[in-house]
């Protein structure tokens, strides 16, 4: 069993309505609309106008609250790559004055060592023999 293009879902079959139909009626009005259909679709175009701007202002909302973010993201990444650099020149700073500090570092012990090894005796004009004592041998 086929159902007609404009039969309803339910079990009660509807006349049909035949276009021509439509038509004629159309033409003894003089081809205007009735009063409530204009009203009613004046309704539905003022509500998709109120819907269409309302879709706008949140659209613009979205752009503009994503615009900030997207700064924010910009400032908070801009902040993290120079505090990077900034611990990195540190770390080369520290590397280069550990590779320059063994060199002078164990000149100046080797310095203080050796100072410390010899006591600091009075220094005397006479002549020093060239035997050493026995004890020393």
């Amino acid at each position: 069993m086929r159902r007609a293009r404009n039969e309803p879902l339910g079990n009660t079959p509807q006349p049909e309505i035949r276009s021509d139909a439509v038509r004629e009626n159309r033409a003894e009005e003089g081809g205007t609309m009735a009063p409530d259909a204009r009203d009613r679709i004046r309704k539905v175009v003022s509500d998709l106008e109120k819907r269409a701007t309302r879709m706008e202002k949140e659209f613009e909302r979205q752009m503009k609250a994503l615009e900030r973010s997207g700064q924010a993201l910009r400032s908070e990444t801009r902040k993290q790559l120079q505090t990077l650099r900034r611990e990195q020149r540190g770390f080369v700073t520290r590397l280069r004055r550990a590779a320059k500090a063994p060199s002078t570092s164990t000149k100046k012990s080797t310095a203080r060592k050796s100072a410390a090894r010899r006591p600091a005796g009075k220094r005397t004009t006479a002549k020093r023999s060239t035997k050493r004592p026995a004890s020393r041998r």
